[in-house]
């Protein structure tokens, strides 16, 4: 019987080579490799990097500095009523607000020319990278490229960004940061 360890180890390195992996993570500071949970979660692999914030001002501010134009709605905007069905093209017409704000999600936008996925909720704004659902060469070099911004950014970074085996951090992989087997 495989143990559950092998069976992660070859789930987690399906993509990726575990040399990969440590390369990415000794390359990177900000951003982590978060393998998909995979199954029903219809998510993919991702590089990802999360602040948090502590008020709306500390939050608009954020994403100005990342080149952002927050759209925020003088008066709230029509939302979906909870439990009514839409056909989908009117329920896309809603805009998505950030948690108790009548400020739009940034959702997929352009960073200093990368393309990027950014989503505020619970106090935190999270900016992930991937091609797809895969993430490759390219991609880390975008983030790479990104973070000195992001290490400019008026907010706490949060490390690891998801706190589990999923995240390559120093928290769960301390080995793979320093070079040592």
């Amino acid at each position: 019987m495989i143990s559950r360890e092998e069976l992660w180890r070859r789930y987690l390195h399906e993509e990726h080579s575990e040399e990969t992996l440590r390369r990415w993570a000794r390359r990177l500071s900000i951003f982590r490799f978060c393998r998909a949970y995979g199954g029903h979660a219809n998510d993919g692999d991702e590089l990802l990097a999360v602040f948090r914030y502590d008020s709306i001002p500390q939050l608009l501010a954020a994403l100005r500095q990342l080149g952002i134009d927050p759209v925020v709605h003088a008066t709230q905007p029509p939302q979906p009523v909870p439990g009514k069905a839409y056909p989908g093209e009117e329920f896309d017409r809603f805009p998505s607000l950030i948690d108790d704000t009548w400020i739009e999600q940034p959702r997929h936008c352009t960073v200093q020319g990368t393309r990027v996925f950014v989503w505020c909720w619970g106090g935190r704004v999270e900016i992930s990278i991937h091609s797809g659902f895969q993430v490759t060469e390219q991609d880390v070099e975008n983030a790479a490229a990104l973070e000195p911004l992001l290490a400019g950014l008026p907010l706490e970074r949060i490390d690891p960004p998801r706190d589990d085996e999923h995240c390559i951090s120093p928290r769960h992989y301390p080995r793979w940061f320093t070079g040592h087997a």
